[in-house]
């Protein structure tokens, strides 16, 4: 497991040195999956799928499910349990909660750039999300230029929300901005992303302001 203090400060448990990524020198892809509750069996469904492909057509792939903490212990020692046997867990001291994404989404970055700099490509799923890697390692592959890659469902002219019934209700502390109107920015639920891009990305994050919704 690794651990955060805050989040842009992070260090890790050495109790969990031997993660299943150390075993290659080199990863073409990272799947880095974002679920936003802890069920086994939602784990389960993503090794027996996409996360079982650790290598394909000499393609070496890694899956890794980012967490953060539970209060409930029972869960906690499942957690435990399954990275024990699994080895692809990784949980970051903030509570997992769907207004922690940021936290979540900034300790991926900073665990990729940090632990896993030996990678082509880091592609970021919700658990909603499955994809079909037979098709997307070649589309990845046939790439002439395998660096400043970002290829996301972008988003144009999005609003925010000032209702407080609202899901995405952002108050004035949230977006300080008169306008209405967003930036563009990546949807959520899914990106790809070449390492160079993954290391900006984490960059950035120290000059910007903290916002809930971690796409925007």
């Amino acid at each position: 497991m690794w651990n955060c203090t805050n989040i842009r400060h992070f260090q890790h448990n050495t109790q969990q040195k031997n993660l299943r990524y150390k075993q290659k020198s080199h990863h073409f892809i990272k799947l880095s999956i974002t679920p936003r509750t802890h069920p086994k069996t939602l784990f389960t469904a993503m090794r027996n799928t996409f996360g079982s492909f650790g290598e394909f057509v000499k393609t070496h792939i890694e899956c890794v499910i980012m967490l953060g903490e539970t209060v409930n212990d029972t869960q906690q020692m499942d957690i435990e349990e399954e990275s024990v046997k699994y080895r692809d867990l990784i949980q970051g001291n903030f509570i997992d909660s769907y207004r922690n994404l940021t936290y979540k989404r900034v300790f991926s970055l900073f665990w990729a750039n940090r632990f896993h700099n030996n990678v082509t490509y880091v592609i970021k799923i919700d658990d909603d999300i499955t994809i079909y890697l037979p098709f997307l390692i070649p589309y990845l592959s046939n790439k002439l230029n395998k660096t400043k890659v970002l290829e996301c469902f972008l988003l144009i002219g999005a609003i925010s929300y000032r209702n407080p019934r609202d899901k995405w209700y952002m108050c004035s502390s949230d977006y300080p901005f008169s306008t209405s109107s967003l930036s563009s920015y990546c949807a959520g639920p899914s990106s790809i992303m070449s390492a160079d891009v993954t290391n900006e990305m984490y960059e950035a994050t120290k000059n910007v302001p903290f916002c809930w919704l971690e796409d925007v």
